[in-house]
C-alpha cells in the first residue's frame, strides 16, 4: 500500500538488465533433435565399426594398432555415472577408407555442462575441429555437432539441411554424430560412424 511509483520501477529495471544474461541459458535448454541421416548413421554404427576395425587390424601400423586397442579398453559406463566436464587431451583415430588406420598426435578438447543431461563439446586445436552438444537419448550419450576446418566458423547442428552432399560443401562444414562412451573418470571415447570425409569410422579418444 505504501509503495511509491519509484520503488515499483526498481524490480522492473533489474529484470530488464538481467534478461540478456538469461537468454543463453534459455536457448541452451532447447531440445536438439537427431537428424534422420544421423540416426541412420548411428543405426549402422556396429556394422561400420566392424568393417573399419577389420581393415585397421589387418593393415595398420603396429604402433597405431596398440594405441587403437588401448583406446577401446573399458566398457561404457551408464550416462548417470559419466564425468564429462573439463579440459581433455584428445587423439583422433581414423579407421578404414583412404588409409587403413591413421592415429594423430594429441589435441585439446573441452566439455562443459550446460544443463541437466546436457554438455557442450569442442575440439579446440588441430586443423579439423568439431563443436556441438552431448545429450542423453535412449539411455545413451550422443554427440550432435558440426565438423569444420580451422579458419571457418561452425554452424548450429540443427541448421544443417536434411540431406548432406559433401561435394557441395567445399568449406567442409558438415554435421557430426557420435556415441559418447565414458570408460572411466579420466577416459572418454567419441565414436563417429560413417563420417562424411576420408574414413569409415572415427574415434576421438579423450584422456586427462
Amino acid at each position: 500500500m505504501g509503495m511509491t511509483r519509484r520503488s515499483l520501477r526498481i524490480p522492473l529495471a533489474l529484470a530488464l538488465a538481467l534478461l540478456p544474461a538469461a537468454l543463453p541459458a534459455v536457448l541452451s535448454a532447447q531440445p536438439v533433435e537427431i537428424r534422420e541421416e544421423d540416426r541412420a548413421r548411428l543405426d549402422a554404427a556396429d556394422a561400420a565399426f566392424g568393417r573399419a576395425m577389420a581393415e585397421a587390424l589387418a593393415r595398420g601400423a603396429p604402433g597405431d594398432i596398440d594405441r587403437l586397442t588401448e583406446a577401446l579398453r573399458g566398457a561404457a559406463l551408464p550416462p548417470g555415472e559419466a564425468r564429462l566436464d573439463g579440459r581433455w587431451s584428445c587423439r583422433t583415430m581414423k579407421l578404414g577408407g583412404l588409409t587403413p588406420l591413421t592415429v594423430y598426435s594429441p589435441f585439446t578438447c573441452e566439455i562443459t555442462r550446460t544443463g541437466p543431461d546436457r554438455w557442450r563439446f569442442a575440439k579446440l586445436t588441430g586443423s579439423q575441429r568439431t563443436e556441438g552438444t552431448i545429450v542423453t537419448r535412449d539411455g545413451r550419450l550422443i554427440y550432435l555437432g558440426t565438423s569444420f576446418n580451422t579458419g571457418s566458423a561452425p554452424v548450429p547442428y540443427d541448421s544443417h539441411p536434411p540431406t548432406t552432399v559433401p561435394a557441395e560443401r567445399p568449406d567442409q562444414i558438415l554435421p557430426d554424430v557420435a556415441r559418447v562412451e565414458a570408460a572411466g573418470p579420466d577416459h572418454i571415447r567419441l565414436m563417429f560412424p560413417r563420417p562424411w570425409l576420408e574414413s569409415e569410422f572415427n574415434i576421438l579418444d579423450l584422456r586427462r
